[in-house]
């Protein structure tokens, strides 16, 4: 990371921008273009690492180019604002973000899949709301396990 004193490294602090962040873009391998998609999930701590969770479609572009390389780049961001200076170069922007890759698994166990919702429920919404195994069984669900994760703040 080129700007070290922006390198968020806290544990805590990094699980506080993650809970701020609402929606992560998942960078996908396509044939001569990154494919990238902004999606709701939710998100737990497991082993000392996030492990997001994210729903969609049975069918489509984004299903087929993960069943193909499941390996993906992700962000979020978030805390956005402008701070003004006194010549062109004295602007900046005020953020902070979470940027990583990792690989993504398509759940399969209707419980584990009903789990998961319930996280991105809770990320969401902000309150825990029951999913059964039934309504789990409609959509697709992706945990993503990041390999490599950095965070980073302009305050």
């Amino acid at each position: 990371m080129r700007r070290k004193e922006r390198q968020v490294t806290n544990p805590a602090e990094i699980r506080a921008v993650i809970d701020r962040c609402k929606v992560l873009r998942l960078g996908l391998n396509a044939a001569g273009a990154p494919y990238i998609v902004p999606m709701n999930f939710g998100w737990e701590m497991t082993d000392g690492l996030p492990v997001f969770y994210l729903h969609c479609a049975n069918e489509g572009r984004k299903i087929d180019l993960l069943r193909a390389d499941p390996r993906v780049g992700f962000e979020m961001d978030g805390a956005h604002g402008l701070r003004e200076g006194q010549t062109p170069c004295a602007y900046s922007y005020f953020y902070e973000s979470v940027v990583g890759s990792g690989e993504i698994t398509f759940l399969k166990d209707a419980a584990e899949k009903a789990r998961a919702l319930e996280r991105i429920l809770l990320h969401q919404a902000g309150r825990k709301i029951s999913v059964s195994p039934e309504q789990g069984e409609a959509v697709t669900v992706l945990r993503l396990r990041p390999d490599a994760l950095s965070c980073k703040r302009n305050p």
